[in-house]
């Protein structure tokens, strides 16, 4: 309140009549009301005012309004206000207050002089309202919005929002740190301004899958384009923005340069790369060597037999077997140089067993037994069948070498459901699983070696009789299909390597071979993107006995004409082995058509064509390699459950 001029007219202190609507108005008021004379003496204060100051009526009447004085204000400021008022005008400001209990309070007040009819100032009525809450908000709204700008102008992320039309509504001034654009520049613009068409594919296919609350996420690997024409690569996080009034409309997207980090990534590939070539090339000359010792002695017995005797058609046919594995060594080769994964498939463990076998016997010591002891009725494994030979040569090999005077080397398999100890010894394996045992009866091995069996480069041999790789190969290999080994030897009592692989289910031989769906098992459309051949009939066939109706679609194209001609499929299944751009414009192709349809991928041994970001990027599953038909047929029919949910939800809404 303001302090009170000195006036050389006395002062009167009659009350003021008032009607009683007003008096009725004044009592209700929310903001404090004041009203004194013109000597500045109180003659009222509403109730809002005793709550304001914790001053009552019965204490102001009488009392001057300095008593509020907090001494925040200078004198100067009560003359300005004072030279107004006794004007008769009207001053309006922000005044600081001192309550009944000394805290201090911040009022917007407005005071008025009251004049009679000659223009004498009677009275003068104030109207104050607290806003120390108010400034303490904006204050801190202030801090905030100081610490965001601070935090968005010098964070190396960048910030930017997408709006439903598909344009860059904002972005953070760390853009023109990092790409060379002014905001202004990029205001509005369209995508295809900052980013690569690919990933303009992909920041949109992912845009569309985001729905519901704020806090799902999606991330993903995407080139921006500099100022200049650059490229580099950039993980974006996609979010809803939630507006107001609970409305969610734009995209935002935080940008995190990874050029540095997929560089590192890349020095480890190509290091892995070279010492994976190092130990390739070692492991192709060696059985490249034996199988040219193979083809060599079968060429000698042909020479010595020219007359073409009853075995020379045999062995004829071990020379084209030994030539066909040599070129599938060297097709391996080229794959790798050329960054391509190996082809595993479903195979007969013991069908393996018995080529390798056949390949082992003449090159063994004449002082050792080969004896294999297979189980019959194996459970089809799905594995390189390269990768499997590669196995057992090196295990065979290892064990050759512990038997300085010969002995016996045993390979034996069997189904992991028929051998409890063995399917309860790992909990990593599924028990309808294969066991494969390499064992010797040769000189073993001390607890210090076995501890280091399966170390790259570890060896006991001498200088230059062994590279120390064979062992950590069939460890890689092994686990690569999903399996685990181990190893029990004693010194003197032989060594024994277990090796557990996962079942991938029989190949269906007859119709009768296969078990019945469950009758409330859900039946769907299915659209099979995959290559012509063996896989495709067995997905194929495996499908129509669970009662699907199912269409095939070579590739993506074709596969996404058939969407577009017919769109009612309730899920599509395809290997993980699609182009990246492809796979992002037949999410966008299928989302326009039907976004209620499930993508179901197929993947090998944890390598795709599509990164984990961008399955989650578009919303996709994935099922791995080796998998039961169980497995696989409740994954399918979840998804079809899912999918039909998510189309009836959308029919509702557009209801």
């Amino acid at each position: 309140m303001a302090p009170e001029p000195k006036h050389s007219e006395s002062a009167g202190s009659e009350e003021p009549r008032q009607p009683s609507l007003l008096a009725a108005i004044l009592e209700c008021a929310g903001e404090a009301v004041v009203l004194t004379d013109r000597d500045s003496m109180i003659q009222y204060v509403n109730p809002a005012f005793e709550v304001q100051t914790g001053y009552a009526l019965k204490e102001m009447l009488g009392r001057r309004p300095s008593v509020l004085q907090s001494g925040q204000q200078s004198p100067e400021f009560y003359r300005d206000m004072w030279t107004i008022l006794l004007r008769g005008d009207t001053w309006r400001g922000r005044i600081v207050n001192r309550r009944k209990d000394g805290s201090l309070y911040t009022a917007e007040e407005t005071i008025t002089s009251v004049c009679d009819e000659s223009g004498m100032i009677r009275h003068f009525i104030a109207i104050e309202r607290d806003i120390t809450d108010q400034i303490r908000a904006e204050n801190a709204l202030r801090e905030s919005e100081k610490r965001f700008r601070l935090l968005a102008e010098n964070m190396a992320d960048i910030i930017l929002t997408i709006c439903p039309d598909g344009g860059i509504s904002f972005v953070s001034p760390s853009i023109h740190r990092v790409c060379g654009y002014d905001t202004a520049a990029l205001f509005d613009a369209p995508l295809e301004r900052l980013f690569t068409d690919e990933s303009c594919l992909f920041l949109r296919a992912a845009a569309a899958s985001l729905a519901g609350p704020a806090t799902t996420v999606r991330t993903m690997d995407v080139q921006v384009v500099r100022r200049d024409g650059s490229l580099f690569w950039a993980e974006a996080a996609l979010s809803r923005l939630c507006e107001y009034a609970g409305e969610s409309s734009s995209i935002v997207v935080v940008l995190r340069d990874i050029t540095g980090r997929r560089k590192l990534e890349e020095d480890l590939r190509e290091s892995q790369k070279l010492e994976a070539i190092g130990r390739l090339a070692a492991g192709v000359a060696h059985d490249f060597n034996n199988l040219l010792t193979v083809i060599q002695g079968y060429t000698a017995l042909l020479l010595e037999n020219q007359a073409g005797g009853p075995g020379a058609a045999k062995w004829l046919g071990e020379i084209a077997k030994s030539t066909e594995r040599a070129a599938s060594l060297t097709s391996q080769l080229l794959a790798f140089g050329r960054k391509q994964h190996l082809r595993p498939d479903y195979i007969d463990l013991n069908d393996g067993v018995k080529g390798i076998a056949a390949m082992l016997a003449p090159l063994l010591d004449d002082r050792i037994a080969l004896v294999c002891d297979l189980q019959e009725g194996l459970h089809t494994i799905y594995m390189d069948m390269v990768q499997l030979e590669q196995v057992l040569m090196n295990l065979a090999m290892n064990a050759q070498h512990a038997l300085p005077d010969g002995g016996v080397i045993r390979i034996s398999t069997a189904n992991l459901d028929d051998t409890d100890a063995d399917a309860e010894a790992t909990a990593s394996t599924a028990r309808d699983g294969v066991l494969l045992i390499v064992e010797d009866d040769g000189v073993g091995m001390a607890p210090d070696v076995q501890a280091r069996i399966f170390e790259p480069f570890f060896t006991t041999r001498l200088l230059g009789q062994g590279s120390g790789l064979g062992l950590s190969t069939v460890y890689g290999i092994v686990k690569q299909s999903g399996g685990d080994i181990t190893v029990e030897s004693e010194p003197g009592k032989g060594t024994r390597f277990r090796i557990r692989l996962p079942a991938a289910g029989r190949l269906p031989a007859s119709p009768e071979g296969e078990s019945e769906p469950p009758e409330d098992a859900p039946k769907g459309r299915v659209l099979l993107v995959h290559r012509k051949g063996c896989a495709q009939r067995l997905l194929q066939r495996a499908l129509e006995r669970r009662g699907h109706c199912v269409e095939t679609a070579a590739d993506l194209l074709e596969a996404a004409e058939l969407v577009r001609q017919d769109p009612q499929y309730d899920l599509v299944l395809a290997e993980n082995a699609l182009p990246r751009e492809r796979a992002a414009q037949f999410a966008l192709s299928l989302r326009e058509h039907n976004p209620g349809t499930a993508v179901l991928l197929i993947q090998s041994a944890s390598i795709g064509a599509l990164a984990p970001g961008d399955l989650e990027a578009l919303g996709w599953e994935i099922i791995l390699k080796p998998y039961a038909p169980g497995v696989f047929h409740r994954k399918v029919e979840d998804l079809i459950e899912a999918s039909r949910a998510s189309s009836a939800h959308s029919g509702l809404e557009a209801e």
